[in-house]
């Protein structure tokens, strides 16, 4: 049997900062664009067009932008209910350098390399 890794504990409080920052800024960003308005559209065809593909792109940010929120939130109730920083795949705790890279990780990366081959 595989044993079990030791990891130093991680900061869990200068994690929660960053990822409320950023939830910050993800939401001041939303409420400055203001995300799906229903412009009309105005000028000849090719002023439309342009128009309808900027939106486009505005609503795939828009989406992208709702991931991130989502996982910035999924991240801070892991914190709440101490299950921070644990592998979702293999139960191992997560490097903390990985972690502060990309406080929203789910997976080791070891885990993570293996989703990404199947996908």
């Amino acid at each position: 049997m595989p044993r079990k890794k030791e990891t130093p504990a991680v900061d869990t409080e200068e994690i929660r900062a960053q990822l409320k920052t950023r939830r910050d800024e993800l939401l001041a960003k939303a409420k400055h664009h203001n995300y799906g308005g229903q412009e009309e559209l105005k000028g000849d065809l090719v002023d439309q067009s342009t128009d309808l593909s900027e939106r486009e792109l505005m609503l795939g940010l828009v989406e992208s932008d709702r991931l991130k929120l989502r996982e910035i939130e999924e991240a801070l109730k892991q914190i709440d209910e101490n299950s921070y920083g644990t592998c979702e795949q293999c139960h191992e705790p997560i490097p903390i350098k990985r972690l502060l890279a990309m406080p929203t990780a789910r997976y080791c990366v070891e885990c993570q390399q293996k989703l990404e081959r199947t996908r």
